[in-house]
């Protein structure tokens, strides 16, 4: 990039950026040993133990739709107290996100979706 804003003696680049992009993602690099247009999901497992030595297991989803929670109460970490740390109100599970950790969204038992989602803690 550098050497196109020497050798125009300007720092517009509008016109060569998609040239440039399309070269940065076909030349292979160095950490993955492939070039990144040509990675598939199938090589992602592949390129991130390349990348860091180590697979990710694949988390067992531990809650399912339907499943009665409780919600923990926002404390201080650590704190500790004879105070339950839950709500007294009962959630079920209204849908499953398999992220890493894996979360869920929570509704009341008349069926109203509460705000935002929230991870298993056992």
């Amino acid at each position: 990039m550098f050497r196109v804003f020497t050798y125009r003696k300007s720092y517009k680049y509008d016109d060569v950026l998609q040239s440039l992009v399309k070269s940065y993602n076909d030349s292979e690099h160095r950490s993955i040993g492939m070039a990144p247009s040509k990675i598939t999901r199938d090589l992602e497992p592949q390129i991130f133990k390349k990348l860091y030595g180590y697979t990710l297991k694949n988390s067992k989803v531990s809650l399912n739709k339907g499943v009665v929670v409780k919600i923990s109460k926002a404390n201080k970490s650590f704190r500790r107290g004879y105070l339950p740390g839950w709500s007294d109100e009962v959630f079920t599970v209204s849908k499953v996100y398999s992220s890493h950790p894996t979360t869920f969204e929570p509704q009341d038992l008349k069926s109203e979706a509460i705000k935002g989602r929230f991870y298993a803690n056992f």
